[in-house]
């Protein structure tokens, strides 16, 4: 079930072992990212994509704008 979380949830969801995806264009996230995060752009996220994620483990999805 999806869950807004903040910067220090976030960050413990994360220390816990959380996957972060991160869904703007690669462009984006070669520019920049949170520390052991997984590029999926937005546009690639279909059921085939999604395949390899395993459910049940917690996914922090996320776009980082640094502008």
């Amino acid at each position: 079930m999806p869950t807004d979380v903040d910067r220090h949830r976030t960050r413990e969801l994360a220390g816990s072992g959380a996957r972060l995806l991160e869904v703007l264009p690669r462009s984006d996230y070669e520019r920049g990212h949170l520390p052991g995060a997984t590029s999926l752009p937005l546009g690639e996220l279909a059921a085939p994509a999604l395949a390899h994620l395993g459910r049940g483990e917690p996914i922090i999805v996320y776009c980082f704008d640094q502008q």
